[in-house]
């Protein structure tokens, strides 16, 4: 693990999406506009966590405006409007609708559902898929978080310290080969088995 991790896009777009939930928590409709400028603080110093500098926060920043208005589902998850006083850009979750799940459920200029589906059907598979994502993308992210932490940890410990971060990661990769090795004994013993039943079934 290093301080090379990066947050993917859709990781990206998860962190987002809780940092608008939070950020809009104590608001009765839960589709208050929120800064731009304050939403990017919310992600890079999070409550607790790491905070970033240099070349690792501007990938982060880059990642940040990619997710928002860069990827073919940035606009079914994301709304945003600029005042005209300032040219501030302020964003909010965009109301789910069924013409916004059709557009969340799209893939390139063809859609993944069909047209004709009920909105409701639509709808019920959007929150299904959201669900989904968000498990694995929050698992992602704290994997992130984590990594990060440690690496840092690694960074300022004593010799003494990263002797044994370094011992654990080789014990650690001797035991994901071990069980590789062991998968493969398994295969092994099981088509040595299936040739054993096969002969039995011939005699």
């Amino acid at each position: 693990m290093s301080g090379e991790y990066e947050l993917s896009s859709a990781n990206m777009q998860m962190a987002i999406i809780t940092a608008l939930e939070n950020a809009n928590a104590t608001c009765p409709d839960n589709q208050s506009f929120v800064p731009q400028s304050i939403l990017w603080q919310r992600i890079a110093e999070p409550e607790g966590g790491p905070v970033l500098e240099g070349d690792e926060k501007e990938r982060m920043y880059r990642c940040f405006l990619a997710a928002l208005v860069g990827k073919k589902n940035s606009v079914a998850l994301f709304e945003s409007i600029e005042d005209p006083e300032t040219s501030e850009i302020r964003w909010r979750l965009r109301p789910q609708t069924p013409e916004s799940a059709a557009m969340y459920l799209s893939k390139g200029d063809k859609p993944l559902v069909r047209q004709e589906e009920p909105p409701q059907q639509i709808e019920e598979l959007q929150k299904t898929l959201v669900s989904l994502r968000r498990q694995a993308n929050k698992l992602e992210s704290d994997n992130h978080q984590y990594a990060m932490i440690i690496d840092r940890i690694k960074r300022t410990a004593s010799p003494e310290v990263r002797k044994n971060f370094e011992f654990f990661e080789s014990l650690y990769s001797f035991i994901e080969q071990f069980d590789h090795s062991m998968s493969d004994i398994e295969k092994h013993v099981k088509a040595i088995g299936k040739k054993i039943d096969k002969l039995e079934i011939d005699i």
